[in-house]
């Protein structure tokens, strides 16, 4: 399966508690790593609309966004999940 495709099941639904806690570590790794919705939007498959909306927990977050993220932001996904475990 392409982990592209829109069509692939959501991690958690946008409130769940891991989600909350992935989109609060993705958010800690662009501060400390200064880097901007703009370099985001730039180098993932995500437009702006759709990226605040994941950022304000109104969108499900997908492998794709976990993987496009860690990747933009220089970090493996099992950093934002071990982030993530670490705030639930």
């Amino acid at each position: 399966m392409n982990i592209a495709t829109t069509d692939q099941p959501r991690i958690f639904s946008p409130k769940h508690p891991v989600s909350v806690a992935v989109v609060e570590a993705i958010k800690n790794c662009m501060d400390v790593r200064k880097v901007s919705k703009a370099d985001i939007v730039a180098n993932s498959h995500l437009t702006s609309r759709t990226l605040d909306k994941k950022l304000k927990h109104k969108s499900p977050l997908m492998v794709s966004d976990i993987f496009a993220f860690a990747r933009i932001l220089g970090v493996c996904p099992s950093v934002l999940f071990a982030a993530a475990d670490n705030q639930t």
